[in-house]
């Protein structure tokens, strides 16, 4: 087959994680099928190369209404027998069966957290079309398919679940000069609790805040690291951390690279996320393959990847939180009961699986378009 895939968005965080690591696992699995690799001049150098990949730079705006229409053009001179799309961009015309992604439905779940009513109804319209139009949608999680039949209706048989994964380099680190080396650059200086994401509102920080400040007061020495780079909803977070009096005691690192991330994931004594909804929840399945305990709320996909190798707790559940949090700072046997389980837990992850699931999707509705092709026009009686 002739496959081609939307490989603009490699150089972005997020979705550009999901392409890179994909395109690099298709490159391990898949020699036999060519594939064009359709990207810009800041994707371009990001991505792997093979013998079969092929790379054609395309003057298409990500968000742009009249690129849309010229993807017919583009897709119809590729001469593709099939187009995939990584996001929830659908080009508006296509000459060939398309596979879209839907990682999640956060302005149907969460509307709040987009920046502007615009964006709100920006992302619906986007998302509805990308769910209508392709052949098939992949989704992370069987809480974001059904997301997608509840809200938009989607028929289920039309959707493939197929989870995302942790990159190859999240391990556990056994090197106590390392792990000594990254306390210090952030100054942590007790046991510590690690947070990784945005502060967006569905990721739940202010209960967070909340949870540790009725810790500290039971006398637990330790700290709290929130792990990211700073947004429009960081600085209401650190009035309220600073409002609590807990500014010594919570460490914002703000922006933090993939070495230093392996290290603090390897360094907490757990990590907790509280979020109200999550596509995936990658931050809890890099922690695991750490080694790492996790601490989560049995909300959407958290539940569902995490599963029995971590705690889970209800999200308004304060004084669960608090005793849960509080345990796993004082109980090594618990620490090393959960490391144990959340790194067997993560090992039935990977992205040569995901992407062996993609290209079994690919096959499927190939051998469907021969079946069509082989039919013929019906007959009329």
């Amino acid at each position: 087959m002739r496959i081609g895939i939307d490989a603009r968005m490699a150089d972005w965080s997020g979705i550009g994680s999901y392409t890179r690591n994909f395109l690099k696992a298709l490159r391990k699995i898949d020699d036999e099928n060519e594939y064009i690799l359709f990207c810009n001049g800041e994707s371009s150098s990001l991505l792997p190369e093979a013998a079969n990949f092929i790379r054609r730079e395309v003057n298409v705006p990500v968000f742009s209404v009249a690129g849309q229409f010229g993807w017919r053009k583009i897709l119809a001179s590729a001469e593709l027998d099939l187009f995939y799309t990584p996001y929830t961009i659908v080009p508006q015309r296509h000459p060939c069966p398309v596979v879209g992604t839907v990682h999640d439905l956060i302005p149907w779940r969460m509307p709040q957290v987009q920046r502007s009513k615009f964006a709100r109804v920006f992302y619906r319209a986007l998302i509805k079309r990308a769910v209508r139009q392709p052949s098939r949608i992949i989704v992370d999680s069987n809480f974001t398919r059904d997301d997608l039949i509840s809200f938009l209706e989607i028929p289920e048989e039309k959707i493939r679940v197929i989870p995302a994964a942790a990159e190859e380099i999240y391990r556990p680190i056994r090197d106590k000069i390392r792990l000594e080396s990254v306390r210090e650059k952030y100054g942590i200086e007790h046991p510590f609790l690690l947070n990784v994401g945005t502060a967006r509102p569905h990721k739940n920080l202010p209960f967070l805040a909340e949870a540790f400040r009725e810790l500290k007061r039971r006398g637990v020495s330790c700290q709290l690291v929130l792990a990211g780079g700073d947004d429009i909803w960081r600085p209401r977070l650190r009035h309220l951390v600073e409002k609590l009096e807990l500014s010594g005691d919570v460490i914002f690192t703000g922006y933090v690279g993939e070495e230093d991330l392996l290290l603090l994931y390897n360094a907490a004594s757990a990590c907790v996320f509280l979020s109200l909804f999550e596509g995936f929840g990658l931050p809890a399945l890099e922690a695991m393959s750490c080694g790492t305990p996790v601490i989560c709320s049995n909300t959407s996909s958290l539940a569902e990847i995490v599963n029995g190798a971590g705690v889970l707790l209800d999200v308004d559940d304060s004084r669960g939180w608090v005793e849960a949090m509080e345990r796993i700072l004082s109980d090594q046997e618990l620490r090393a009961e959960l490391s144990e389980r959340g790194l067997k837990r993560a090992k039935l992850f990977s992205w040569e699986k995901t992407a062996r699931q993609i290209c079994e999707v690919y096959e499927e509705l190939n051998k469907e378009q021969s079946a069509t092709s082989c039919q013929g026009p019906a007959s009329r009686g």
